[in-house]
């Protein structure tokens, strides 16, 4: 380990009980979220890189360096029978590292949310392989601060009030409030440019000790890497098959403890959704892209929603009033039901519910199915009691 100090952290320092490259590409991530969230979500995406060749290596799923991640991934879905979680988790951290690469706008949202998928995924690894990770108690994730949060909202303000000015027949240059807000916005964006550029400078020796310690630590992890495929190589049939086949019980194992939280379903579907051709706002609606000269109906907020398809069984409760598309059932709870009670029913029964879904290509819930449907209820006040609603 470098002398500078990079296993400080409050979601992944367990991770050095593997690898100082785990812990060290995790930390890299966290530090460089202020000023860099772009290089956030590339350090992240290395991080699944390197998670990917530990759990390749070790189990004997051939792979070198023409090998992308993507083909990885899909290798040892293949071989190692991967839930689809954590095949979820790995695709949205390469995809959202790539996009990065090639974008440089201000991405502190998409940032913290790969941190938690990152977070998921590290846990998850840890419980298969540490010695005592079946008994591992990770805690919550400590989100950091997202200094874009006020930029975002304000920015969802206009849009709406655009719509309702639209709505009115009333053109958007005469309204007062409408072009103060997109002064505001102005004027708030270039000042966290600014912020964040005096936040690189100021840090700019200190990140490049850390990147020097990070190239160090890469180059130590990439021999380790080769000597155990070597020695792998060189071991009996037998041998391989039983390592896997440990392997392959570990991440099983370790995929039952998987705990899909409502911010992190959110984040799994808009990457599907994105996948498929989709753009999302989950979190943040747009009104006039959405809604706009459709016939389409706006939920309020609390709607539970269940995707029928693309990603077919996750489930999540909308932040906002905000429309979808046929590919959800949506439910929307009185006082007889919470919200999140049937999300987690939903959640509990989703292996259930899927097998009733029909086709081959791409497989799809029918709205008879959803609607046969049941489950027990307790009084309303236990349901809230029981999730803390």
């Amino acid at each position: 380990m470098s002398a500078i100090e990079l296993t400080q952290s409050k979601n992944f320092g367990f991770l050095a009980e593997h690898d100082a490259l785990f812990v060290q590409l995790a930390s890299s991530a966290e530090r460089a979220l202020y000023s860099a969230p772009n290089t956030t979500l590339i350090k992240l995406r290395q991080l699944g890189e390197a998670l990917a060749q530990h759990i390749a290596t070790i189990s004997g799923v051939a792979f070198d360096e023409q090998t992308t991640q993507m083909k990885l991934v899909d290798r040892l879905a293949r071989e190692l029978s991967f839930s689809p979680e954590v095949r979820d988790l790995f695709r949205t951290l390469r995809v959202e590292g790539n996009r990065a690469t090639h974008q440089f706008q201000t991405k502190h949202k998409e940032a913290i949310d790969c941190l938690r998928v990152a977070r998921t995924l590290a846990v998850w690894f840890h419980r298969a392989f540490d010695r005592k990770g079946a008994t591992f108690k990770a805690g919550p994730f400590v989100p950091p601060s997202d200094p874009s949060e006020n930029l975002r909202e304000l920015h969802t303000e206009i849009e709406q009030l655009r719509f309702e000015l639209k709505e009115a027949s009333v053109q958007l240059d005469s309204s007062q409030k409408l072009n103060d807000l997109i002064a505001q916005e102005k004027s708030d964006y270039e000042s966290l440019a600014l912020a964040m550029d005096e936040e690189a400078h100021t840090n700019a020796a200190q990140a490049s000790a850390h990147e020097q310690a990070l190239q160090d630590t890469k180059r130590d992890y990439e021999d380790k890497i080769q000597a155990l495929q070597k020695q792998l190589a060189d071991s009996e049939a037998k041998v391989k098959s039983a390592q896997r086949q440990e392997v392959t019980q570990k991440t099983k194992a370790a995929s039952q403890k998987i705990v899909l939280t409502e911010d992190l379903t959110r984040i799994l579907i808009d990457q599907q959704l994105t996948d498929a051709g989709w753009e999302v706002t989950t979190k943040e609606l747009t009104y006039a892209k959405g809604i706009e000269n459709s016939s389409a109906r706006l939920l309020p907020k609390g709607t539970v929603c269940f995707s029928r398809d693309i990603s077919v069984g996750f489930t999540t409760i909308m932040g906002k009033e905000m429309s979808t598309t046929q590919h959800f059932a949506n439910w929307i709870c009185r006082n007889r039901l919470n919200n999140k009670y049937l999300m987690y029913a939903l959640m509990a029964a989703k292996e259930h519910i899927t097998i009733s879904g029909q086709g081959t290509t791409v497989k799809t819930i029918y709205m008879p199915a959803l609607k046969e449907f049941r489950i027990l209820t307790p009084p309303y006040r236990e349901q809230k009691k029981s999730f803390n609603g």
